[in-house]
């Protein structure tokens, strides 16, 4: 089944005496990112009841954040490059910013999406998700862990992500994925645990992944429907993929839509822009500048040269 594209995208200003905020946010079945800076004088809070169980991967990028539950099920403070994955079932409180300037990253997960991510052989989360799944307020570590430069890599992704369409829906999916992988193996190494090796059902799983990605390079899919495919949930296959391969999911669709745009520049009468429309980026500039970061020259120089 072809995926759906539900991807929608919002920006909105909000100013008072004392605070101005700006907020930026991209929603696709059940998850919602939310980019959010501003200047305040003095304290902010802000009250929030939620009914549905939903888990946040929650990075301050700047500033000091804090999220407070009435009955102190939830208390979390996170300041200058921190960050935590935490779920609650329900939530009934507020959130406050008590520094002069904020800058953070929330990704809340509802529960049928956060579900593709569940491990029991990561060797560090089976506390966490225990507790996800009896339906109890958890943190990933007991204290905020600091934000690593790839960490930061793959948040920058999310935040100037060049790509459109079903493209884009799917580049954040893979970013998100990517963003929880890195939190894990940051949490493994926050526990002393070593990762597991990749089992041999899961191995021939991941050639399987492999070759559905590369059989439908040209249509829509999103990850979950790679994972169904194959017969592994999210985790296993973001983390699988890229141990055995060298390369992400999307890394490697990426590479083989490279590779297609370069037979279309040779072999077609097929415009710059139109090249680039096709692989799903939203301007001609974009695909230019990645088409030279992988092959070292731009997409008119293939055609000048031939």
């Amino acid at each position: 089944m072809p995926a759906q594209y539900t991807l929608t995208e919002q920006k909105f200003r909000h100013t008072e005496d004392h605070a101005d905020s700006e907020v930026r946010t991209a929603s696709f079945e059940g998850v919602s990112i939310i980019f959010a800076s501003g200047y305040q004088q003095k304290e902010v809070k802000r009250d929030d009841d939620r009914t549905e169980p939903f888990m946040d991967m929650y990075f301050c990028l700047e500033g000091c954040s804090a999220a407070h539950s009435r009955d102190n099920a939830l208390t979390a403070t996170l300041t200058d490059a921190q960050h935590t994955i935490y779920y609650t079932p329900e939530f009934h409180g507020y959130y406050s910013i008590t520094s002069p300037v904020i800058r953070l990253l929330s990704i809340e997960m509802k529960e049928p999406f956060f579900e593709r991510f569940i491990s029991d052989e990561d060797g560090v989360s089976d506390r966490f998700w225990d507790q996800v799944l009896n339906g109890e307020p958890a943190s990933l570590t007991s204290r905020p862990m600091p934000v690593t430069g790839r960490q930061m890599a793959a948040i920058s992704d999310l935040q100037y992500g060049r790509y459109s369409g079903f493209m884009k829906q799917l580049f954040l999916e893979s970013r998100i994925t990517d963003l929880f992988l890195l939190q894990m193996e940051q949490a493994q190494l926050f526990h002393g645990i070593r990762p597991p090796r990749i089992k041999p059902a899961d191995r021939e799983k991941l050639y399987a992944a492999r070759e559905f990605v590369k059989q439908h390079v040209h249509e829509p899919f999103s990850l979950l429907e790679v994972a169904r495919h194959c017969g592994l949930n999210d985790f296993k296959l973001k983390k699988g993929f890229r141990e055995l391969f060298g390369n992400t999911v999307f890394g490697y669709l990426n590479d083989l839509k490279m590779n297609h745009a370069l037979e279309l520049l040779r072999d077609t009468s097929r415009s710059v822009f139109e090249v680039a429309d096709s692989l799903g980026y939203s301007e001609a500039a974009n695909f230019s500048k990645a088409f030279k970061k992988h092959f070292g020259q731009l997409p008119k120089d293939i055609r000048h040269h031939d």
